[in-house]
């Protein structure tokens, strides 16, 4: 939303009433708490008999008493403006914040005692920049004066109320208007004092004709207040600090908070924050589904599944015996053969030794032939073994 449309007071002040409405006792408690840091109260300095003090001592003591009671007041203000706008933005929300919340800013204490501090540097700075020019007009009226030249006295005169209202005049409230957004961000965006200075230059750059409306408009709304006696002023007052508030959180688009943000009032219960959960899985916050047939077991094919290791290969023995048409396998040894008895000399001559006679001629062992003479004397026919 532009400020220009945010900030109307024709959309301000019926905002204002609503939570005045939802909230009375926050937002007129905390109106006359700012009025009373914002104005100076009223001090009876009248006496009887002057005579009777000392008038240097009275002084001093006035302006002693004086300035305690405005850093008082000042220091009061900085308390109560953040927890009077929280209240405010509470309240625009829908809610209905309690007593206690005008005292609730404290956190933000020191960052809006730094924002009104150099608040008042700047437009202290710009104040003396701006009479420098003045100085010089001055000294040369004053010294016209002094010289019976009272037409060039009038002369410079005419020329520094002619500076002064349409250049120095003008100069410092751009520059005041420049820092209107200050205790809005300070307090409803949580920025630092630097930090808040510089958005609001930026912000306010090309509107703030339109804030300066803004805000007269508003001043004469609050001043019509107070022709009906002091409640008036009070509610007129409160009125326009939440209908400024609301303007600015309208022109942010609800960064502190809409009625129609997700964002509940306060006093109500704040749902638990669901987690997210992957796509197919119920959340926890559905109603039960109804029972089904149970699913068919997954396989243990499925990619999800561990693969199951390998198991070590088991050598295997070795065989008894090997086929020998088995290419591979060695061949079995042969069992030595039980070596021959020593030949005799009738062995060693040819002669045949003679057998038992139970014993039938037959093939040595180891040969599958039989023996030569053997074989003669068996084919002689009534033949018998020696």
């Amino acid at each position: 939303m532009k400020i220009n449309e945010a900030f109307s007071p024709a959309r301000a002040i019926p905002q204002g009433w609503n939570a005045l409405q939802r909230a009375p006792i926050p937002v007129l408690v905390g109106a006359v708490l700012l009025i009373l840091s914002d104005y100076q109260c009223g001090m009876n300095t009248e006496y009887e008999d002057v005579a009777d003090f000392d008038l240097g001592a009275l002084l001093g003591l006035f302006l002693l008493f004086g300035s305690l009671i405005s850093l008082l007041r000042f220091l009061l203000g900085v308390f109560i403006r953040p927890g009077y706008m929280r209240m405010a933005a509470d309240a625009l929300r829908g809610g209905a914040p309690s007593f206690e919340a005008v005292f609730s800013g404290g956190d933000r204490f020191w960052d809006m005692l730094l924002w009104y501090i150099l608040k008042f540097f700047v437009l202290v700075g710009t104040v003396f920049i701006l009479s420098v020019p003045v100085i010089p007009f001055a000294v040369m009226g004053g010294v016209a004066g002094a010289n019976d030249a009272e037409s060039i006295g009038i002369l410079f005169g005419v020329a520094i109320g002619f500076y002064s209202l349409f250049v120095a005049l003008p100069a410092f409230i751009y520059v005041e208007m420049g820092l209107y957004f200050g205790r809005f961000l300070v307090v409803l965006e949580n920025q630092t004092a630097m930090t808040a200075l510089r958005t609001s230059w930026k912000e306010t750059s090309g509107n703030r004709l339109w804030l300066l409306l803004y805000r007269v408009l508003m001043g004469i709304f609050t001043g019509t207040g107070f022709f009906f006696f002091l409640l008036g002023g009070i509610v007129t007052w409160g009125i326009t600090e939440v209908g400024s508030v609301r303007a600015f959180l309208d022109w942010r688009s609800g960064t502190f908070g809409e009625p129609d943000s997700n964002v509940p009032p306060s006093g109500t219960d704040v749902p638990p924050v669901v987690p997210a959960v992957p796509p197919g899985v119920p959340s926890s916050t559905e109603p039960p589904a109804a029972p089904t047939s149970p699913a068919a077991p997954t396989s243990p094919a499925a990619p999800t599944s561990p693969v199951a290791p390998t198991p070590p290969v088991v050598p295997t023995p070795p065989a008894a015996a090997v086929s020998p048409e088995s290419p591979i396998a060695p061949a079995t040894p042969t069992p030595p053969t039980s070596p021959e008895p020593p030949s005799t000399p009738e062995s060693a001559s040819g002669a045949v030794p003679p057998r038992p006679p139970s014993e039938k001629p037959g093939p040595p062992s180891g040969s599958g032939s039989p023996h030569p003479d053997d074989s003669s004397k068996s084919s002689e026919p009534g033949s018998t073994p020696n």
